[in-house]
């Protein structure tokens, strides 16, 4: 498949792996991509050893938390792709932080590269409750991400143990999750499962749209795949984060009918920020923000 072109980085950010953007951006957010299998400790044989010609993954629990460090060798042009996948990976497992380390990067930064890095910040800009670290001894890179729009949602350190402190290592957000069966009655029980997760946690304001996301996104899992799905409200501060994953739907694609379309423009309309993340076996996580 050929490479799309990104809009603006302030508008939207578009990766192999994942695109994160406002509502009514009128872009197609769904692109395909495999992943490894969630609900599962990352280690050494879950994700790729290496990245780039030389490439290295470590977990570091820290205070029962899952911190994924992501170790980048080589050039930075050559590996930036690579470490773009390994983090959307990364953030499939649902770790407490993750964490690039580029300190052993052995060239300066591109235009290109710089704007690569600097799109990682859309996801933790569009859910906090997840955040991503980038250090490396180029203070150009620094600067250049502290000056970026999107950028500036990263933490950026001059090496890991810089950031490490700064991570999450209190009690992980609230989270319910629901396995449904592809059956008609699967996106009503939807939304009363995320009317009561709401409910549960006094989130009341944004209880309506909620539960008619969390439907809609159901209604096009099941559409398209003949296995469980699995949906999942978390709370973030006021934010909550829908999401419902199946395991062999494709990603939409142009040529798909217009009824899916037309459902996630409504997703859309009804959420701070929405995107994809791909799923093991060719199928996807669908997730969607909203204000509580």
């Amino acid at each position: 498949m050929a490479p799309r072109t990104p809009a603006p980085a302030e508008h939207q950010a578009i990766h192999d792996g994942v695109l994160s953007m406002p509502p009514n951006s009128g872009a197609n957010p769904l692109v395909p991509h495999q992943r490894e299998p969630v609900n599962e400790p990352i280690t050494q044989s879950a994700l790729p050893s290496q990245v780039g010609r030389r490439r290295a993954v470590v977990v570091h629990p820290r205070g029962g938390l899952d911190i994924v460090v992501i170790e980048v060798c080589g050039s930075l042009r050559a590996t930036v792709g690579e470490l773009e996948q390994q983090v959307f990976r990364a953030l499939a497992s649902a770790p407490h932080a993750v964490v690039c380390d580029l300190t052993r990067v052995t060239s300066g930064p591109d235009p290109t590269s710089l704007r690569a890095l600097a799109g990682l910040g859309a996801y933790p800009r569009d859910w906090p409750a997840v955040p991503i670290a980038l250090t490396t001894r180029d203070e150009r890179v620094r600067a250049g991400l502290l000056e970026d729009p999107v950028g500036r949602h990263l933490m950026v350190g001059a090496c890991v143990d810089d950031v490490i402190p700064d991570l999450p290592v209190g009690p992980g957000d609230a989270v319910s999750t629901l396995q449904l069966y592809p059956h008609p009655t699967a996106p009503r029980a939807a939304r009363i499962f995320v009317a009561r997760s709401c409910l549960d946690w006094s989130l009341t304001s944004g209880l309506a749209g909620a539960c008619l996301v969390a439907g809609e996104l159901v209604s096009n899992s099941i559409a398209r795949t003949s296995q469980r799905v699995e949906v999942a409200v978390s709370r973030h501060d006021e934010l909550l984060r829908l999401s419902v994953r199946d395991h062999e739907g494709h990603l939409l694609a142009e040529g798909d009918d217009e009824w899916l379309r037309r459902r996630y423009v409504l997703v859309a309309g009804f959420s701070r920020a929405w995107g994809t993340l791909p799923a093991p076996g060719g199928g996807r996580e669908v997730w969607a923000v909203l204000n509580g």
